[in-house]
């Protein structure tokens, strides 16, 4: 009888194999419906999020005119803004053209006042009550964002995350002024 029971330990019970097979047979289902479902699923997501992404980044290329899309299409000043010159690099706004040392033309495309001689788009902001300026020749290497404004420390620029930062001292000022108020 001893021997008996060893013999049925050893025994290789196929119930058992059915159980194992029932579950591996459930796995690999699973695992199917998985590749067939949520992976291409996933890889759509991943898709879409690279097209926008790089959709995003084309954003940020050199720009000739600056982004329009947050201005107003009223022309504060009318068609034309007339300055007068304060000293090498400050203007004030005049009411009339009469001695006027600069005379600035509405741009119906950007919704900006364009200098010609210095290359260069102006806006007053409304709502933050303040001058902004668009030199193509720096903005244009900050994206969409890149507009410039004149403060107690000097110029500032926004940069491409938004921020206002001091303008980097290897671009040349030459030509830049600014409108104080």
């Amino acid at each position: 009888m001893a021997g008996n029971k060893r013999n049925n330990k050893s025994k290789h019970d196929p119930e058992e194999d059915k159980g194992i097979l029932a579950v591996l047979r459930k796995i690999i289902v699973i695992i199917s419906i998985l590749m067939l479902t949520v992976f291409p699923f996933i890889i759509i997501i991943i898709c879409i999020s690279v097209a926008i992404y790089e959709t995003a980044s084309e954003k940020t290329v050199r720009l000739d005119k600056p982004e329009t899309a947050f201005f107003s299409a009223d022309k504060p000043y009318g068609s034309y803004l007339y300055l007068q010159k304060v000293n090498d690099n400050t203007y004030k706004v005049l009411s009339e053209e009469e001695s006027a040392d600069k005379r600035l033309s509405w741009d119906d495309e950007t919704f900006c006042y364009y200098d010609d001689g210095a290359n260069c788009y102006v806006y007053y902001s409304t709502y933050k009550k303040e001058w902004r300026y668009w030199y193509k020749n720096i903005s244009s290497d900050y994206g969409y964002n890149g507009w410039m404004k004149y403060g107690e420390g000097g110029w500032i620029i926004e940069d491409k995350k938004g921020e206002w930062i001091p303008l980097p001292e290897d671009y040349d000022r030459s030509n830049m002024w600014f409108i104080d108020e």
